[in-house]
């Protein structure tokens, strides 16, 4: 048994699964279903790992850590649901209501 992100060399040893490889078999994978290859890459997986980061963890170490960034550049994959910006309005609305009615 082999970890989830390992590959395969020429010599079928395993090996660490790196970016180049990731790409390249994506791109052939995309090619097989008969899409241009040329028109995708491997950036939308790194957005969605944040995404999914930010959802399972706060911890921005750890989050870091994952794509290996040294700045907060990470920061702009971070994708929120329709469900959680409605969060916020709530929150808002709510402390509006309490506010006119202390004030009454």
């Amino acid at each position: 048994m082999f970890p989830a992100f390992c590959s395969f060399n020429e010599s079928g040893e395993p090996s660490p699964l790196t970016h180049g490889t990731f790409v390249r078999k994506l791109k052939e994978l995309i090619s097989r279903i008969g899409l241009d290859p040329t028109k995708f890459s491997g950036h939308s997986f790194r957005r969605g790992a944040a995404t999914l980061a930010f959802t399972l963890t706060g911890s921005h170490e750890l989050i870091m850590s994952l794509g290996d960034w040294t700045s907060n550049a990470y920061l702009g994959y971070k994708q929120v649901s329709d469900q959680s910006r409605c969060v916020l309005p709530r929150l808002m609305a709510a402390s509006a209501t309490k506010t006119v009615t202390r004030a009454t």
